[in-house]
């Protein structure tokens, strides 16, 4: 009877652990969630639709000169529903990218991307 109530206590103390670890998880998921959304002006580098990334050349948004060394390279993934769309642009076109900022705020994953030409007819160069 001892014995049982060892194992009994035993298997209590290994599984309380893992019981615990269910709220962090699904906390982990509501931090995602909370991402917040931002427009990224950029200009297309490459895209790997392998790897589901895209990399552009983006412009300091701060930056009233516009200078090119405000500009930086990025190297973004790209959502599972947005990865199509990664055969609609080409290196050297202008974009509007959609995505999920990270808490440095960032772009982390990109969720739409649009030509910069067909969101506005002022955008011609």
């Amino acid at each position: 009877m001892k014995k049982a109530l060892f194992y009994l206590a035993a298997f209590a103390f290994v599984a309380a652990p893992a019981w615990a670890q269910d709220p962090a998880t699904s906390k982990d998921k509501d931090t995602s969630m909370s991402k917040a959304t931002k427009q990224v002006a950029a200009e297309v580098v490459s895209t790997d639709k392998s790897l589901k990334t895209i990399t552009v050349k983006t412009g300091s948004s701060d930056s009233a000169m516009g200078s090119a060394s405000s500009s930086k390279t990025l190297v973004a993934k790209v959502d599972d529903k947005a990865v199509t769309l990664l055969d609609t642009v080409k290196p050297g076109e202008k974009v509007t990218l959609t995505c999920l900022s990270d808490k440095g705020g960032e772009c982390d994953t990109v969720t739409s991307i649009k030509k910069a030409g067909s969101t506005s007819p002022n955008d011609k160069e």
